[in-house]
């Protein structure tokens, strides 16, 4: 069992390599197809793991929930009063045009301090909005 664990989890980290070694290869093409910015490369890269995830999160989740991409989350909230942010993937319901998340994940291919700053101040408010409907305890993932 232990050696078919292993394999699967070797060929999975075999592929994303494949995947984002291809990206580096093909830089180029992929720069000039999405409008000749060098940074439209590293978006696409970015772009392509989060729909990986959440393709895999889809393939598994229960019917009643939802998963989502980019989608605007509320993370604060005051009286009539509230910002949203958006989210790489968030698997949860819409309940009265509102999505209320179960999990969020947030995925990075390369995790720099910004983006983890980033990351930190978005989830303790984003916690804080939804405990205090009584949801069950969010969680906000990180995916490098």
């Amino acid at each position: 069992m232990m050696e078919s664990y292993l394999r699967w989890k070797r060929s999975l980290i075999e592929d994303f390599m494949e995947s984002i070694n291809l990206i580096h290869r093909m830089r180029d093409r992929i720069q000039r197809a999405l409008g000749g910015l060098p940074q439209m490369v590293g978006q696409f890269r970015a772009y392509s793991l989060e729909e990986y995830i959440r393709d895999l999160i889809k393939a598994r989740v229960k019917p009643k929930l939802g998963v989502y991409w980019n989608e605007d989350v509320v993370v604060w909230r005051r009286g009539v009063e509230e910002c949203k942010m958006k989210f790489d993937v968030v698997v949860g319901r819409v309940r009265g045009g509102e999505l209320v998340p179960s999990l969020i994940v947030e995925a990075k291919v390369d995790l720099d301090a910004p983006r983890l700053k980033a990351l930190m101040l978005s989830s303790l408010p984003v916690e804080r909005v939804y405990e205090t409907r009584g949801a069950a305890r969010l969680r906000v993932v990180e995916c490098q």
